[in-house]
């Protein structure tokens, strides 16, 4: 299974071309566009506040911030049991 921007134990699950992906994380399944948006602006705000160019682009600052995208499923994945 491939793993979402090569975080070990975060996988895609693809349901072909009409349906959107959804992310796997220790049972718990989320929206794949809700973590990559809400990821891509965080990244987007640290190059912002840093002014800087992150070498690697936002795979290496999802890597970098693993832990991060984990609590951002796990978020996500209790907001959606309400």
């Amino acid at each position: 299974m491939e793993t979402y921007r090569g975080i070990e134990g975060i996988n895609i699950i693809y349901h072909g071309e009409i349906a959107d992906p959804e992310l796997e994380y220790d049972g718990m399944v989320v929206n794949y566009w809700d973590v990559e948006n809400e990821m891509h602006s965080r990244y987007q705000e640290k190059m912002k506040f840093d002014n800087l160019s992150y070498g690697g682009g936002l795979t290496r600052y999802c890597i970098d911030n693993a832990e991060d995208v984990k609590n951002l499923i796990k978020e996500l994945w209790e907001q959606s049991r309400k």
